[in-house]
């Protein structure tokens, strides 16, 4: 996932959103995290470029 969101960071147009459902990348503390009210105890995580 690291080399991944790090293609995606560099491709990413300005003001663009990058969501990842309920999936980390390490060393990429996402700028924000989405608790979901679900029974899955759904996360979120969102990256703005």
């Amino acid at each position: 996932m690291p080399r991944i969101f790090d293609k995606i960071k560099a491709e990413m147009k300005p003001d663009t959103l990058f969501v990842s459902n309920s999936v980390v990348v390490p060393d990429h503390q996402a700028d924000e995290i989405i608790e979901v009210d679900n029974t899955r105890e759904t996360k979120l995580n969102l990256w703005q470029n």
